[in-house]
C-alpha cells in the first residue's frame, strides 16, 4: 500500500517548508550540511543538533529515533527516547525505541514543528500504470 509522507514546518524560522517522501528513505534532520531534512541559518536554530534524529520512512509508515540530541526530540509534546544504535553514519532503527508517527502529528525538532501527513493512496499506482513518482509542489523538498 504505498502512500506519501509530508512533513511541514508550522513553527519556527522555516514555517511552511515542506519535505515529501513517496518512496523508501532514511533521513537525518538537523542542522549538518549533510542532513536532507536540514534547518539551519537562524539563531533559533541552534536547538537544534547537527544530527539531531534520524527518520525512517516506508510509506504509509514513519518512524522517529532521536540521536542523542542536547535539546531533544519531540512528538505532540512527549520526548521520544534516545537511540543508543543509531547514528548519522549508522541509518538503522534496528532495536531502537523510536516513536512510529501517525497522520496529524506534531514532530518537534529543537525550536521548529512539523506537522505530519500521510496518506495512504491505494489506486495511485493502478491510475498511472506503475510505482507513483509525482514532482513535489513548490517549496517542497524530496528525500
Amino acid at each position: 500500500m504505498p502512500g506519501r509522507i509530508k512533513l511541514i514546518v508550522i513553527t519556527g524560522p522555516h514555517r511552511n517548508q515542506g519535505y515529501v517522501f513517496d518512496q523508501r528513505a532514511h533521513c537525518v534532520a538537523g542542522r549538518g550540511p549533510d542532513c536532507a531534512v536540514r534547518l539551519s541559518g537562524e539563531v533559533r536554530d541552534l536547538q537544534i543538533s547537527r544530527h539531531h534524529c534520524l527518520l525512517n520512512i516506508d510509506p504509509p509508515y514513519v518512524q522517529v529515533a532521536d540521536l542523542g540530541s542536547r535539546n531533544g526530540t519531540y512528538v505532540n509534546g512527549k520526548r521520544v527516547e534516545k537511540c543508543r544504535n543509531c547514528t548519522a553514519g549508522n541509518q538503522s532503527l534496528a532495536g531502537c525505541a523510536g516513536a512510529v508517527l501517525q497522520d496529524g502529528d506534531i514532530l518537534t525538532i529543537g525550536g521548529s514543528s512539523f506537522w505530519v501527513s500521510i496518506t495512504r493512496d491505494e489506486n495511485r499506482e493502478a491510475e498511472n500504470g506503475g510505482p507513483a513518482r509525482p514532482e513535489p509542489p513548490e517549496g517542497e523538498t524530496p528525500c
